[in-house]
């Protein structure tokens, strides 16, 4: 089940992909640009207060950054789930790290190059490094999360006198104030840690 489900989500997140870049130049910039107008509404305290042409142009000076964040976004997202799927299929070590990573790479160079056929839109190998990049990103992000999870685990199950939490069960959350810093929950994270 496992590998069926985890299959079904990378091959979704390459329709998705591809879908996007499927857009024409024109509708592709004008969602870019959207998103950069949302940028500015959420991080830019007068952003409402400003003229219509400042708030186009502030979208327009953020457009390329935002591009090139969404492309490694996507192939961060798509890393983690190739990273997962190939886990799921038995895969481990470097190996997986190795075969997940070029496969996303591979996938971003089919991309860039469906992208010759759009129009208004070019394949750029500098889009394909960016979202080599992302990939990279997500796919430690992934083993990390992963590593650290199978240590609580062996360390909670290795424990002598181990209690069961009843499901759904959350652990205790205390508040800690020093100073002007607040340290949510660090009592329970370093008891769950030592569990």
């Amino acid at each position: 089940m496992k590998k069926a489900i985890s299959t079904l989500l990378v091959l979704l997140a390459m329709v998705l992909i591809f879908l996007f870049s499927a857009q024409p130049g024109d509708s592709s910039d004008e969602t870019s640009l959207s998103v950069g107008g949302l940028i500015g509404k959420i991080f830019v305290s007068d952003f409402s207060v400003w003229t219509p042409e400042e708030q186009f142009e502030f979208a327009e000076r953020i457009n390329h950054p935002v591009r090139k964040l969404a492309h490694a976004t996507e192939y961060a997202a798509l890393g983690v789930l190739m990273t997962v799927m190939f886990g799921a299929y038995g895969i481990r070590g470097w190996r997986r790290f190795g075969i997940s990573w070029a496969c996303t790479v591979l996938y971003a160079g089919t991309d860039e190059f469906h992208q010759l056929f759009v129009p208004g839109r070019s394949g750029q190998l500098g889009d394909v490094v960016i979202d080599a990049v992302g990939a990279l990103a997500g796919i430690l992000l992934c083993l990390l999360a992963g590593a650290v999870w199978l240590r609580f685990k062996n360390r909670r199950a290795a424990r002598p006198n181990h209690k069961k939490t009843a499901p759904g069960a959350l652990p205790r959350v205390r508040f800690l104030i020093f100073g002007d810093q607040i340290s949510f929950g660090v009592c329970s994270l370093f008891k769950m840690w030592r569990a």
